[in-house]
This record gives structure tokens, sequence and C-alpha cells, in this order.
């Protein structure tokens, strides 16, 4: 293979991406954006409809039961090492 066809393939193929490809990409381009107006139009129409009452009202009650105590029982986080557990779980 001389220089000639390689100029040439690299002709070809210039022409391919040009003819083809570039064509394709520029089409997706147009339909993302218009899928993308799309979604924003719908999006501005939600928007500006007027927002009516909600259908489940709730309303806050205090708690009637005893407060929790602060306190945890010891098992609480157990992967963790405790200051006065050596290893083992033996407690001298």
């Amino acid at each position: 293979m001389n220089e000639d066809d390689s100029a040439r393939r690299e002709f070809i193929f210039a022409l391919f991406l040009i003819s083809i490809v570039a064509p394709l990409l520029a089409g997706l381009a147009a339909f993302t954006a218009g899928v993308g107006l799309t979604f924003l139009r719908k999006d501005r129409e939600r928007r500006a409809e007027p927002r009516g009452t909600p259908a489940i009202t709730r309303t806050v009650r205090p708690s009637t039961g005893p407060a929790r105590s602060p306190h945890h029982a010891p098992h609480r986080n157990s992967r963790r090492a405790s200051a006065n557990r050596r290893p083992g779980g033996v407690v001298h």
C-alpha cells in the first residue's frame, strides 16, 4: 500500500464522518432539545396551576406517654469498644 492509498482511505473516512455521523449527531441533539422543551413547557403549566387544599391535613398532638429515659441498655453499639471493658467482654 502506498501513500496515495492511505490518503484516499483517510479522505473516504472523513467523508463518511461528515456525511453520515455529523447529521446523526445533529438530529439527536435537536430531538433532545425538543424533548427538553416539552418537559419544560409541561412543568411551567403545572407550576402555574393554583394549588388546592391538601387531601390530608395532619395535626400534631402532644405525646401522652411517659418521657423516655436518656439511658440506653449496655448492649447498644456492642461492636464499639467500651472504656471499662477488656477484649473478650470480661469486666475486671
